[in-house]
């Protein structure tokens, strides 16, 4: 039914997961990401055919980073608006997706790329700065 009265919605900044590092793995802050095939979390690589999300702090899974001796837990977020370096940007891109070639590589072509996101808001073609609504996908 339409609304005829004001309606208050509760607002998210970012929809945000957790999913265990995979051994061996060191994930940067900021490093796009994705699930292998058993769910673990490592920087993105395209053969895995999906984006888990932006990683909020940094994560190691080594002899030396585990967490009592167990598997860290990593936050991701995967659904919010971040300024990124998208290369190919134009002044028309806008609405056009945007996909990652590694953890820290992104652009608009499909060719070897996993999609995270589309373009929100061109912010300086000459920087190829834009604010792109990231989208966790799935294999």
């Amino acid at each position: 039914m339409a609304l005829a009265i004001n309606k208050q919605l509760k607002w998210y900044e970012g929809d945000k997961d957790h999913h265990p590092v995979k051994a061996g793995v060191h994930i940067f802050r900021s490093a796009a990401t994705s699930l292998d095939a058993n769910g673990m979390l490592r920087p993105l690589l395209v053969a895995d055919a999906n984006f888990a999300g932006m990683a909020v702090e940094e994560y190691i899974n080594d002899a030396a980073g585990a967490v009592d001796g167990g598997v860290p837990d990593a936050e991701v977020v995967h659904s919010k608006d971040m300024l990124l370096k998208v290369t190919g940007l134009a002044a028309g891109s806008f609405g056009s997706a945007v996909y990652a070639h590694d953890d820290d590589s992104f652009d608009l072509v499909a060719a070897a790329g996993v999609r995270i996101g589309t373009v929100a808001r061109v912010h300086d073609v000459a920087k190829e700065l834009a604010r792109v609504t990231i989208q966790r996908t799935q294999a």
